[in-house]
């Protein structure tokens, strides 16, 4: 099942998907930034990972990564 919606955020963390999910992704707010976790099926506990401006940037970017699909 692939989640269309961002989780409530808990502790300014927020998620996009799950680990049964081919791809998802992680935003935590930084306060002034925000950091993304770009996870993809196989990869273990290493993701790709960049950080924004504003959590909506990290989100957006999230979105598009989780959208691509494989």
């Amino acid at each position: 099942m692939i989640m269309t919606e961002w989780t409530e955020p808990f502790h300014g963390v927020t998620h996009l998907g799950t680990p049964d999910d081919v791809r998802w992704a992680t935003v935590e707010n930084c306060g002034g930034s925000a950091y993304l976790m770009r996870w993809m099926k196989g990869d273990g506990f290493s993701c790709r990972h960049g950080r924004f401006p504003s959590v909506e940037e990290a989100k957006a970017a999230g979105e598009a990564w989780v959208e691509r699909g494989v």
